[in-house]
C-alpha cells in the first residue's frame, strides 16, 4: 500500500514503507490506518494502492482529522465508508450536502443520514492493531494501558438508513457501502450514478429497501440481492440494467414493491416468482423478457401488476384474474393475434392496436 504523497497537507505522514501483515515497531500511524481500511474492504484494499482513488482520498481525511484517536472501530468504518462515497459522486457539488465532511460533525447528523442508537464493540483502532509501538496518533499499547481501557460493548449510534435521492450525485457507488453492514435503507434514486451495483451489497444482510431507480446504472444485477431474504421494497427502474432473473428471487418472500421496469433485462420470468406472496407492486414492463407469464395469484394483495411492452406470450394464468385486490393487470394483449391472451387485463399493449 502506498504512502500518503508528501505533497498532501497529513499530518505525520508515513515513511517510505511496505505495509505487511505484521506491523513492525517503525511502521507510521497512516500504515496502520490503512492496513485497517484494507481489511474491512470488500476489494481487500486493492483500490487504496491508488493515491488518485476516492478511497484513498477517504483515508487522507480521516488521517488528518486530529479526533482520530478517540474513535472506536465502528466510528470509521462508518466515517471511512460514508466519505468514500461523497468523494465517489462529486459531493462537493450535492445540492444539498450539510454536515458532510465535517472534521467534528458527527456522521450521523450528515444531510441523508439516518442512526440508531445500539451496543456495539467499543475497540479503537489502536487496540487493534499488533504493533509495540505507539499506535494510531500516539496511543500507546503499553501493558497497564488503563487509561485506554473502554468496556467490551458501548452504546453509539450506528448508521442504518442511507437516502440520498434526487441531490446530484456522479459517479460509481462504491463498495464501500457495504461496510455499513447494519443499513436497512440505501434510497439513491434520482441521480447520475454510474457504473454497476457493487456485489458487496449483498453483504448488508439486514437490508430492507433498495431504491436506485432513475439513474444511469448498468450491467446485470448482483446475484447476492436476491439472497437479501429481509427485502420488502426494490426499485431499480429506469436505469440500463442488463441480464436475467435468477431463480432465487422466490427467496424474497417479504417483497412488497419489486420495480424492475424499463431495463434491458431478458430471459424468462422464473417460475419461483409465484413464492413471492407478500407483493403489491410488480412491475416487469418495458424490458425483453420472454415465455410465459408466471402465476402470481399467490399475491393475495396484489393491487399493480404490469407485464406489457416485453416478448411474453402465451395466456395470462386465470387464478391472476380472480385476485379481488388487482387494480392494474397490464400485458401484450392488444393486436391480433395479441402475444399475451388476457381477459381481465385493465390495459392492453401496444397502445392502439
Amino acid at each position: 500500500i502506498p504512502d500518503a504523497p508528501t505533497s498532501a497537507p497529513i499530518p505525520g505522514a508515513p515513511a517510505a514503507a511496505p505495509v505487511s501483515g505484521t506491523l513492525s515497531p517503525t511502521q507510521s500511524a497512516f500504515d496502520i490506518l490503512l492496513l485497517y481500511l484494507s481489511a474491512i474492504s470488500p476489494d481487500g484494499g486493492a483500490a487504496l494502492e491508488d493515491p488518485s482513488s476516492p478511497q484513498y482520498q477517504a483515508a487522507e481525511w480521516l488521517f488528518a482529522n486530529p479526533n482520530l484517536s478517540t474513535y472506536s472501530e465502528t466510528e470509521i468504518n462508518q466515517r471511512y465508508a460514508l466519505a468514500t462515497i461523497y468523494l465517489s459522486t462529486d459531493g462537493d457539488n450535492w445540492t444539498l450536502n450539510d454536515g458532510w465532511m465535517g472534521e467534528s460533525t458527527p456522521e450521523c447528523t450528515w444531510v441523508g443520514i439516518g442512526c440508531e442508537t445500539a451496543l456495539v464493540p467499543s475497540r479503537s483502532l489502536s487496540a487493534m492493531s499488533n504493533t509495540s509501538s505507539k499506535g494510531l496518533r500516539g496511543i500507546s499499547n503499553n501493558n497497564n494501558g488503563d487509561d485506554n481501557k473502554r468496556r467490551a460493548q458501548e452504546t453509539m449510534m450506528i448508521v442504518k438508513k442511507v437516502q440520498l435521492f434526487e441531490l446530484g450525485l456522479r459517479g460509481p457507488l462504491p463498495s464501500e457501502i457495504a461496510i455499513l453492514t447494519d443499513t436497512i435503507d440505501i434510497s439513491a434514486y434520482g441521480n447520475s450514478l454510474i457504473g454497476t451495483i457493487p456485489d458487496a451489497i449483498a453483504d448488508i444482510t439486514g437490508l430492507e429497501i433498495l431504491q436506485l431507480d432513475g439513474n444511469l446504472m448498468t450491467g446485470a444485477l448482483p446475484s447476492g440481492i436476491f439472497d437479501l431474504v429481509e427485502l420488502t421494497k426494490v426499485r431499480l427502474e429506469s436505469n440500463s440494467y442488463t441480464g436475467i432473473l435468477p431463480s432465487t428471487i422466490g427467496k424474497l418472500s417479504k417483497m412488497e414493491v419489486f420495480r424492475v421496469d424499463a431495463n434491458m433485462l431478458s430471459g424468462m420470468l422464473p417460475e419461483e416468482m409465484s413464492q413471492m406472496t407478500a407483493l403489491t407492486d410488480l412491475w416487469v414492463s418495458d424490458n425483453a423478457f420472454t415465455g410465459s407469464i408466471p402465476d402470481m395469484s399467490g399475491a393475495a394483495g396484489a393491487e399493480d401488476m404490469y407485464f406489457h411492452n416485453n416478448a411474453l406470450t402465451g395466456v395470462m394464468p386465470a387464478p391472476m384474474c380472480e385476485l379481488s385486490s388487482l387494480v392494474d393487470l397490464t400485458s401484450d394483449c392488444a393486436g391480433t393475434p395479441p402475444l399475451v391472451e388476457c381477459s381481465c387485463c385493465t390495459k392492453c399493449y401496444p397502445e392502439g392496436r
